[in-house]
C-alpha cells in the first residue's frame, strides 16, 4: 500500500500489537494516490495493513469502498475472528478431526469475535452462521458465506456498476489460501483422496480463487474493461 518494502517503513511484526502492523500514517497509501489522479478506488478481503484507528483503515487510507477483513486470519465460513473464537463456536476448532487438530492449536481463546467490515462500518448480517462436517474431513458452511465468494460477489457488483469513463483501482486480497483451510466440498473433491489432507485442502483453496478471480475479468470483459485494464497478480509475501 506505501510503495515500499515492509521493513523499510518499520511495518514489521515485533508483537501483537495492533499499532506494529500499521503502514506508518504520514505515508500517503496508493488508493490516495490514485483518488488524486481521478481513479475511483476499491477493495475487497484482507486488510492486514492498519486498524487501532479509522485512518489506518481501508476507508481511511483512500478506498471509496471496502469489504472484508482487519486482521490476519479468520473462519472462512462464519468471517470469526480466528483466533479469537471459543472451541464450541468456531468451525477452525470444533470440528476438525483429531489427527488435523495440532494445525490449529494456536486457535481457540478468547470470545467469538466477527471480523467483517464493509467501508466504515461492519457488515452486519452479512457474515456465515452455521457449519457442520463435510464430506471430506474439512468443515463447511453456506457456500454463499464463504469469505471470498462473498469478496468476488461485491467486486463483481462494482464491476458492473462502474462509470467506465472513471479509471478504476481495484484490490482484490483474497482469503484463500490463508489459515484456516477451508474450501468447499466440490472443490476438495477435484484432487485426488489418496493425498494428505492439508495438501489436499490447500490445493482445493488455490482452485477456488483461482474460479473467483476468473469470475472477476469475465465481469470487466463484459463491461469492455479488461483491454484497458492491467491485473497485477501476487503474494502477500
Amino acid at each position: 500500500m506505501t510503495g515500499r518494502l515492509p521493513y523499510h517503513v518499520n511495518q514489521i511484526i515485533l508483537s501483537d500489537s495492533a499499532v506494529d502492523l500499521n503502514a506508518p500514517k504520514e505515508m500517503t497509501a496508493m488508493p490516495r494516490k490514485l483518488k488524486e489522479g481521478g481513479y475511483s478506488t476499491h477493495m475487497v478481503g484482507k486488510w492486514h495493513v492498519g486498524l487501532d484507528h479509522p485512518s489506518a483503515t481501508p476507508h481511511g487510507r483512500g478506498f471509496d469502498t471496502s469489504m472484508g477483513y482487519l486482521t490476519a486470519a479468520e473462519d472462512h465460513w462464519t468471517q470469526a475472528l480466528a483466533n479469537a473464537c471459543p472451541a464450541t463456536s468456531c468451525p477452525a476448532t470444533a470440528a476438525y478431526p483429531a489427527n488435523e487438530a495440532a494445525a490449529y492449536a494456536g486457535f481457540g481463546n478468547g470470545s467469538n469475535v466477527i471480523d467483517m467490515w464493509c467501508t466504515d462500518r461492519p457488515c452486519t448480517g452479512l457474515n456465515g452462521t452455521a457449519f457442520h462436517m463435510g464430506r471430506n474431513g474439512m468443515v463447511q458452511g453456506s457456500l454463499t458465506s464463504f469469505g471470498d465468494y462473498q469478496y468476488a460477489q461485491e467486486a463483481i457488483r462494482i464491476i458492473k456498476e462502474h462509470d467506465t469513463d472513471i479509471p478504476m483501482f481495484f484490490y482484490v486480497a483474497f482469503q484463500c489460501n490463508h489459515l484456516p483451510l477451508e474450501a468447499p466440498d466440490s472443490f476438495i473433491e477435484m484432487y485426488p483422496d489418496t493425498w494428505r489432507d492439508d495438501r489436499r485442502w490447500y490445493a482445493a483453496m488455490t482452485s477456488y480463487f483461482d474460479v473467483a478471480l476468473g469470475n472477476i475479468t469475465d465481469a470487466m470483459k463484459a463491461r469492455n474493461m479488461w483491454e484497458n485494464t492491467l491485473l497485477v497478480f501476487t503474494t502477500d509475501k
